[in-house]
């Protein structure tokens, strides 16, 4: 004897099947969408570059790591790297600032990429028109007061440990030194986040292209 199925069993059946089709369709339309409007990381360039799947290389909106080879630059771009490296992100606030570089909000899912680097001190934030701009804000004064980063001791400095304690600024491009019997002597900082360095004598600065404080 053959058994059939209940008029009712093979409706659910159906509803079944019609609500699994759906939820395939839907999902398959949203990785699509997701696909369409992120891009896959494929080189961190430095810690605040990258490189994407479509050739572009994508700036950092707001936020500048030391160079790679300056105090945190290498800690900054592993943290990029880790971040991002073979992940897909989104971009948002996209703009060419005044060097004709793309720079942007960068978010994999709904975390903010700079504010990651800024918190952790490997970034400094620059400021300017953005709509993530409190957080920025927030993140960077939180760094500065736990001196984490760029803003530890490692990085900032003001007494020299050593005899070596002639001090030389790169502000801007411009090169300059100062010796103790400088008035401003006691409050310049050296920032080896910005290539600062501590010199010996006046001859190694000068060496280097630093030329001695108009104030001294």
């Amino acid at each position: 004897m053959i058994k059939t199925l209940s008029p009712i069993k093979t409706d659910s059946r159906v509803k079944l099947f019609l609500l699994f089709t759906l939820i395939l369709v839907l999902l398959s339309s949203f990785l699509l969408l997701y696909l369409n409007s992120t891009f896959l990381v494929t080189a961190i360039i430095d810690g605040d570059t990258l490189r994407l799947d479509d050739g572009r290389r994508i700036r950092l909106l707001s936020v500048d790591a030391p160079d790679e080879s300056l105090c945190m630059g290498n800690k900054a771009k592993e943290m990029l790297e880790n971040l991002t490296l073979n992940k897909r992100i989104s971009l948002k606030s996209a703009l060419i600032d005044d060097y004709g570089r793309t720079v942007a909000n960068i978010y994999v899912f709904r975390k903010l990429i700079s504010l990651e680097l800024v918190e952790k001190g490997f970034a400094r934030f620059t400021s300017g028109k953005n709509p993530e701009f409190d957080k920025l804000k927030k993140a960077h004064e939180y760094a500065k007061t736990h001196q984490v980063g760029i803003y530890s001791p490692l990085c900032r400095q003001k007494k020299a440990i050593d005899d070596c304690d002639i001090k030389g600024n790169i502000r801007k491009g411009v090169k300059t030194y100062y010796t103790q019997n400088c008035r401003a002597y006691s409050q310049v900082i050296i920032d080896k986040s910005y290539g600062d360095l501590w010199f010996c004598t006046e001859r190694e600065a000068q060496d280097l292209g630093f030329q001695k404080a108009a104030n001294c």
